[in-house]
Protein backbone atom coordinates (compact mmCIF):
# COMPACT_ATOMS: atom_id res chain seq x y z
CA UNK A 1 0.00 0.00 0.00
CA UNK A 2 1.99 3.34 -1.19
CA UNK A 3 0.25 6.66 1.21
CA UNK A 4 -0.84 9.20 -0.36
CA UNK A 5 1.36 11.95 -1.56
CA UNK A 6 -0.35 14.42 1.03
CA UNK A 7 0.92 11.99 3.81
CA UNK A 8 4.72 11.96 2.23
CA UNK A 9 4.45 16.12 2.26
CA UNK A 10 2.92 16.06 6.23
CA UNK A 11 5.71 14.05 7.47
CA UNK A 12 8.80 15.97 5.92
CA UNK A 13 7.80 18.28 8.63
CA UNK A 14 8.43 15.94 11.86
CA UNK A 15 11.24 17.74 13.40
CA UNK A 16 15.00 15.81 12.49
CA UNK A 17 16.47 13.88 15.09
CA UNK A 18 19.44 15.80 17.37
CA UNK A 19 22.91 14.55 16.82
CA UNK A 20 23.17 13.69 20.73
CA UNK A 21 20.12 11.59 20.72
CA UNK A 22 22.42 8.95 18.26
CA UNK A 23 25.85 9.94 17.94
CA UNK A 24 26.67 7.48 21.49
CA UNK A 25 24.31 4.92 19.95
CA UNK A 26 25.96 4.87 16.15
CA UNK A 27 29.01 5.20 18.12
CA UNK A 28 28.51 1.85 20.09
CA UNK A 29 27.14 0.14 17.40
CA UNK A 30 29.90 0.15 15.25
CA UNK A 31 32.59 -1.16 18.33
CA UNK A 32 30.32 -3.86 18.42
CA UNK A 33 30.58 -4.72 14.57
CA UNK A 34 33.94 -3.96 13.85
CA UNK A 35 35.35 -5.18 16.97
CA UNK A 36 39.71 -4.71 16.14
CA UNK A 37 39.06 -4.25 12.85
CA UNK A 38 37.55 -5.24 9.52
CA UNK A 39 39.56 -8.26 8.76
CA UNK A 40 37.97 -8.93 5.04
CA UNK A 41 38.15 -5.53 3.90
CA UNK A 42 41.47 -4.58 4.88
CA UNK A 43 42.72 -8.09 3.16
CA UNK A 44 40.55 -7.51 0.05
CA UNK A 45 40.63 -4.27 -0.81
CA UNK A 46 43.49 -1.73 -1.42
CA UNK A 47 44.19 1.13 0.70
CA UNK A 48 42.83 4.44 -0.90
CA UNK A 49 40.55 2.91 -3.35
CA UNK A 50 37.46 5.05 -3.59
CA UNK A 51 33.75 3.59 -4.12
CA UNK A 52 30.26 4.90 -4.47
CA UNK A 53 27.41 2.75 -2.73
CA UNK A 54 24.07 3.39 -3.08
CA UNK A 55 20.70 2.29 -0.50
CA UNK A 56 18.01 0.84 -2.55
CA UNK A 57 14.45 0.04 -1.81
CA UNK A 58 13.88 -3.20 -2.95
CA UNK A 59 10.18 -3.30 -1.31
CA UNK A 60 7.92 -0.07 -1.04
CA UNK A 61 8.94 1.67 2.24
CA UNK A 62 8.72 5.23 4.45
CA UNK A 63 12.09 6.01 4.52
CA UNK A 64 13.60 7.11 7.88
CA UNK A 65 17.00 7.30 10.00
CA UNK A 66 18.76 8.76 7.07
CA UNK A 67 20.95 10.89 9.67
CA UNK A 68 21.76 7.71 11.30
CA UNK A 69 22.96 5.52 8.85
CA UNK A 70 24.96 8.92 7.48
CA UNK A 71 26.33 9.40 10.87
CA UNK A 72 28.07 5.63 10.76
CA UNK A 73 29.91 6.32 7.55
CA UNK A 74 30.93 9.94 9.12
CA UNK A 75 32.31 7.98 12.11
CA UNK A 76 34.14 5.54 9.92
CA UNK A 77 35.17 7.95 7.95
CA UNK A 78 34.82 11.61 7.62
CA UNK A 79 35.97 12.04 3.97
CA UNK A 80 32.12 9.79 2.96
CA UNK A 81 30.12 12.26 1.30
CA UNK A 82 26.48 11.36 2.08
CA UNK A 83 23.77 12.29 -0.65
CA UNK A 84 19.90 11.91 -0.24
CA UNK A 85 17.77 11.15 -2.88
CA UNK A 86 14.52 10.27 -0.96
CA UNK A 87 14.24 12.07 2.35
CA UNK A 88 12.85 11.31 5.91
CA UNK A 89 8.76 10.83 5.65
CA UNK A 90 8.63 10.31 1.80
CA UNK A 91 7.52 6.88 0.20
CA UNK A 92 10.03 5.12 -1.63
CA UNK A 93 8.91 2.86 -4.41
CA UNK A 94 10.66 -0.64 -5.00
CA UNK A 95 14.04 -0.36 -7.29
CA UNK A 96 14.13 3.22 -6.36
CA UNK A 97 17.58 5.00 -4.63
CA UNK A 98 17.23 6.32 -1.17
CA UNK A 99 20.77 7.50 -0.91
CA UNK A 100 24.23 7.65 -1.93
CA UNK A 101 27.92 7.91 -0.45
CA UNK A 102 31.02 8.39 -2.02
CA UNK A 103 34.68 7.76 -0.44
CA UNK A 104 37.17 5.35 1.02
CA UNK A 105 35.78 1.61 -0.17
CA UNK A 106 36.64 0.39 2.92
CA UNK A 107 35.23 2.31 4.89
CA UNK A 108 31.97 1.93 2.71
CA UNK A 109 32.16 -1.65 3.37
CA UNK A 110 32.52 -1.78 6.95
CA UNK A 111 30.00 1.22 7.70
CA UNK A 112 27.52 -1.27 5.28
CA UNK A 113 25.70 -3.74 7.73
CA UNK A 114 25.47 -1.15 10.81
CA UNK A 115 23.64 1.44 8.52
CA UNK A 116 21.68 -0.97 7.06
CA UNK A 117 20.61 -2.48 10.20
CA UNK A 118 19.22 1.51 11.79
CA UNK A 119 17.73 2.32 8.37
CA UNK A 120 16.19 -1.24 8.00
CA UNK A 121 14.69 -0.82 11.36
CA UNK A 122 14.00 2.77 10.72
CA UNK A 123 12.23 2.56 7.95
CA UNK A 124 10.54 -0.53 8.95
CA UNK A 125 8.82 1.12 11.88
CA UNK A 126 7.68 4.08 9.81
CA UNK A 127 6.62 1.97 7.03
CA UNK A 128 4.16 0.21 9.84
CA UNK A 129 3.11 3.34 11.56
CA UNK A 130 1.94 4.65 8.00
CA UNK A 131 -0.46 2.07 7.46
CA UNK A 132 -1.80 2.15 10.77
CA UNK A 133 -2.20 6.37 10.19
CA UNK A 134 -3.46 5.72 6.97
CA UNK A 135 -5.83 2.87 7.91
CA UNK A 136 -7.43 5.31 10.78
CA UNK A 137 -8.42 7.43 8.24
CA UNK A 138 -8.36 10.85 10.35
CA UNK A 139 -11.27 9.31 12.62
CA UNK A 140 -8.58 8.58 15.34
CA UNK A 141 -4.95 9.53 16.50
CA UNK A 142 -2.58 6.56 16.66
CA UNK A 143 -0.15 6.43 19.36
CA UNK A 144 2.68 4.29 19.78
CA UNK A 145 4.20 3.05 23.31
CA UNK A 146 7.04 2.48 25.51
CA UNK A 147 7.80 -0.91 23.91
CA UNK A 148 11.09 -0.14 22.06
CA UNK A 149 14.37 -1.44 21.68
CA UNK A 150 16.24 -0.78 24.96
CA UNK A 151 18.56 2.34 23.90
CA UNK A 152 16.98 3.31 20.50
CA UNK A 153 13.49 4.62 22.34
CA UNK A 154 14.44 8.45 20.49
CA UNK A 155 15.29 6.67 17.12
CA UNK A 156 12.22 4.68 17.14
CA UNK A 157 9.93 6.76 18.45
CA UNK A 158 11.48 9.62 15.76
CA UNK A 159 10.34 6.74 12.80
CA UNK A 160 6.94 6.62 14.68
CA UNK A 161 6.55 10.07 14.23
CA UNK A 162 7.87 10.06 10.60
CA UNK A 163 5.67 7.37 9.49
CA UNK A 164 2.69 10.06 10.53
CA UNK A 165 1.58 8.43 13.63
CA UNK A 166 2.26 10.20 17.43
CA UNK A 167 4.06 9.42 20.50
CA UNK A 168 2.53 8.09 23.85
CA UNK A 169 5.34 9.12 26.66
CA UNK A 170 9.02 9.37 25.49
CA UNK A 171 9.68 8.12 29.54
CA UNK A 172 8.31 7.49 32.47
CA UNK A 173 8.99 11.17 33.80
CA UNK A 174 6.96 11.98 30.93
CA UNK A 175 3.33 11.85 32.14
CA UNK A 176 1.20 9.78 34.86
CA UNK A 177 -0.72 6.34 33.25
CA UNK A 178 -1.87 4.59 36.42
CA UNK A 179 -2.02 0.69 35.45
CA UNK A 180 -3.70 -2.16 36.64
CA UNK A 181 -0.87 -2.84 38.92
CA UNK A 182 -0.52 0.54 40.16
CA UNK A 183 -4.26 0.66 41.15
CA UNK A 184 -3.98 -2.40 42.76
CA UNK A 185 -1.11 -1.80 44.85
CA UNK A 186 -3.39 1.96 45.83
CA UNK A 187 -5.79 -0.03 46.70
CA UNK A 188 -7.82 0.99 43.33
CA UNK A 189 -8.31 3.41 40.68
CA UNK A 190 -9.93 5.93 42.98
CA UNK A 191 -7.61 5.52 45.54
CA UNK A 192 -4.49 6.09 43.06
CA UNK A 193 -6.01 9.04 41.86
CA UNK A 194 -6.53 10.57 45.45
CA UNK A 195 -3.29 9.53 46.34
CA UNK A 196 -2.05 11.54 43.44
CA UNK A 197 -4.02 14.46 43.80
CA UNK A 198 -2.17 14.60 47.09
CA UNK A 199 1.30 13.84 46.34
CA UNK A 200 1.49 15.93 43.32
CA UNK A 201 -0.98 18.52 43.22
CA UNK A 202 1.11 20.86 40.74
CA UNK A 203 0.39 17.73 37.98
CA UNK A 204 -2.63 16.99 38.93
CA UNK A 205 -4.29 20.85 38.72
CA UNK A 206 -2.60 21.24 35.81
CA UNK A 207 -2.50 17.74 33.43
CA UNK A 208 -4.06 17.54 29.91
CA UNK A 209 -6.55 14.81 28.69
CA UNK A 210 -4.67 15.45 25.03
CA UNK A 211 -0.92 15.65 26.03
CA UNK A 212 0.90 12.65 23.75
CA UNK A 213 4.64 14.10 23.16
CA UNK A 214 5.64 15.75 27.01
CA UNK A 215 9.17 15.55 26.95
CA UNK A 216 10.50 17.67 30.17
CA UNK A 217 14.24 17.96 29.13
CA UNK A 218 12.76 20.08 26.19
CA UNK A 219 10.74 21.98 27.70
CA UNK A 220 13.85 22.76 29.88
CA UNK A 221 16.16 23.11 27.19
CA UNK A 222 13.82 26.15 25.18
CA UNK A 223 13.35 27.71 28.29
CA UNK A 224 16.89 28.17 28.84
CA UNK A 225 18.13 28.94 24.99
CA UNK A 226 14.68 31.62 24.73
CA UNK A 227 15.13 34.89 26.19
CA UNK A 228 11.48 35.36 26.59
CA UNK A 229 8.16 33.17 26.86
CA UNK A 230 7.05 34.18 23.29
CA UNK A 231 10.26 33.45 22.03
CA UNK A 232 9.85 30.15 23.66
CA UNK A 233 6.18 29.38 22.41
CA UNK A 234 7.17 30.39 18.40
CA UNK A 235 10.02 27.95 18.56
CA UNK A 236 7.82 25.16 19.86
CA UNK A 237 5.38 26.36 17.17
CA UNK A 238 8.09 25.79 14.55
CA UNK A 239 8.94 22.60 15.75
CA UNK A 240 5.42 21.08 15.28
CA UNK A 241 5.01 20.06 18.33
CA UNK A 242 1.83 21.10 19.51
CA UNK A 243 1.75 20.03 23.41
CA UNK A 244 4.56 22.17 24.00
CA UNK A 245 3.02 24.59 22.88
CA UNK A 246 0.40 23.89 25.58
CA UNK A 247 2.95 23.72 28.41
CA UNK A 248 2.40 26.81 30.07
CA UNK A 249 5.60 28.30 29.71
CA UNK A 250 4.22 31.49 29.26
CA UNK A 251 2.82 31.12 33.12
CA UNK A 252 5.13 32.78 36.11
CA UNK A 253 4.77 29.50 37.95
CA UNK A 254 7.12 26.59 36.65
CA UNK A 255 5.84 25.04 33.73
CA UNK A 256 7.83 22.01 34.04
CA UNK A 257 4.52 19.90 34.33
CA UNK A 258 1.95 22.15 32.95
CA UNK A 259 -0.19 20.02 30.35
CA UNK A 260 1.35 16.55 31.45
CA UNK A 261 -0.39 13.68 29.82
CA UNK A 262 -2.66 11.85 33.53
CA UNK A 263 -4.25 8.87 32.63
CA UNK A 264 -6.01 6.11 34.24
CA UNK A 265 -6.17 2.07 32.63
CA UNK A 266 -9.82 0.32 32.93
CA UNK A 267 -10.04 -3.11 32.36
CA UNK A 268 -13.93 -3.09 32.42
CA UNK A 269 -16.95 -0.55 32.23
CA UNK A 270 -17.16 -0.82 36.03
CA UNK A 271 -13.56 0.49 36.19
CA UNK A 272 -14.39 2.76 33.52
CA UNK A 273 -17.10 4.03 36.27
CA UNK A 274 -14.93 4.18 38.61
CA UNK A 275 -12.13 6.50 36.88
CA UNK A 276 -15.07 9.04 35.72
CA UNK A 277 -16.35 8.97 39.51
CA UNK A 278 -12.60 9.56 40.43
CA UNK A 279 -12.46 12.52 37.89
CA UNK A 280 -9.71 10.86 35.49
CA UNK A 281 -9.88 12.95 32.63
CA UNK A 282 -8.28 10.51 29.85
CA UNK A 283 -8.96 6.32 30.42
CA UNK A 284 -7.24 4.10 28.48
CA UNK A 285 -9.30 0.85 28.32
CA UNK A 286 -7.61 -2.39 27.63
CA UNK A 287 -8.76 -5.31 25.49
CA UNK A 288 -12.56 -4.59 25.61
CA UNK A 289 -15.30 -5.59 22.76
CA UNK A 290 -16.13 -3.03 20.13
CA UNK A 291 -19.65 -3.28 21.54
CA UNK A 292 -17.97 -2.33 24.95
CA UNK A 293 -15.72 0.29 23.78
CA UNK A 294 -18.57 2.23 21.94
CA UNK A 295 -20.41 1.97 25.59
CA UNK A 296 -17.13 3.17 27.45
CA UNK A 297 -17.10 6.26 24.83
CA UNK A 298 -20.61 7.35 25.40
CA UNK A 299 -20.14 7.33 29.25
CA UNK A 300 -16.96 9.36 28.93
CA UNK A 301 -18.16 11.97 26.34
CA UNK A 302 -17.74 15.27 27.41
CA UNK A 303 -15.76 14.10 30.54
CA UNK A 304 -12.25 12.05 29.81
CA UNK A 305 -11.08 11.21 26.04
CA UNK A 306 -10.30 6.97 25.23
CA UNK A 307 -7.49 5.57 24.53
CA UNK A 308 -8.20 1.82 23.32
CA UNK A 309 -5.31 -0.56 23.72
CA UNK A 310 -4.90 -4.22 23.37
CA UNK A 311 -5.42 -6.02 20.38
CA UNK A 312 -4.82 -3.46 18.25
CA UNK A 313 -4.63 -5.14 14.31
CA UNK A 314 -4.48 -3.02 11.26
CA UNK A 315 -7.37 -4.98 10.31
CA UNK A 316 -9.20 -3.68 13.36
CA UNK A 317 -8.90 -0.21 12.93
CA UNK A 318 -11.47 0.30 10.46
CA UNK A 319 -13.88 -0.48 13.15
CA UNK A 320 -11.85 0.82 16.29
CA UNK A 321 -11.88 4.46 14.51
CA UNK A 322 -15.79 3.81 14.12
CA UNK A 323 -16.16 3.67 17.94
CA UNK A 324 -15.59 7.67 18.04
CA UNK A 325 -12.26 6.62 20.50
CA UNK A 326 -10.23 9.81 20.64
CA UNK A 327 -6.92 7.66 20.63
CA UNK A 328 -5.75 3.98 19.74
CA UNK A 329 -2.58 2.52 21.09
CA UNK A 330 -0.24 0.29 19.02
CA UNK A 331 2.77 -1.77 21.10
CA UNK A 332 3.51 -3.43 17.37
CA UNK A 333 4.92 -0.09 15.92
CA UNK A 334 7.85 -1.08 17.59
CA UNK A 335 7.82 -4.22 18.85
CA UNK A 336 6.53 -5.62 15.69
CA UNK A 337 8.03 -3.64 12.66
CA UNK A 338 9.38 -6.06 9.78
CA UNK A 339 12.26 -4.55 8.95
CA UNK A 340 12.43 -2.57 5.51
CA UNK A 341 14.30 -4.48 2.42
CA UNK A 342 16.68 -2.57 1.69
CA UNK A 343 19.70 -3.51 -0.37
CA UNK A 344 23.78 -1.37 -0.19
CA UNK A 345 25.12 -1.59 -3.61
CA UNK A 346 29.14 -0.88 -3.99
CA UNK A 347 30.98 0.12 -7.37
CA UNK A 348 34.22 1.37 -7.77
CA UNK A 349 34.63 5.25 -8.22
Amino acid sequence: MKPSAGSDRRERLVEPLRLEEYQDIVRRAIAEDVGRGDLTSEATVRPGQQAIGTFVGKSGCVVAGLAVAQEVFTQLDPACKFDILIEDGAWCAPGNTIASVRGPARALLTAERTALNFLQRLCGIATLARRFSEAAAGRITVLDTRKTTPTLRALEKYAVRTGGARNHRLRLDAGILIKENHARLAGGIAAALARLREARPDIFRRASAHSTEFDPDRVERVKAEATTPAEATNQMAAASSPSFVASGFSRKEDSTYAGILIEVEAQSLAEVDEALTAGARRILIDNLSIDEIREAVRRTRGRAAVEISGGVTLDRMPALAATGAEYVSVGALTHSAPAADLSFEIEPF
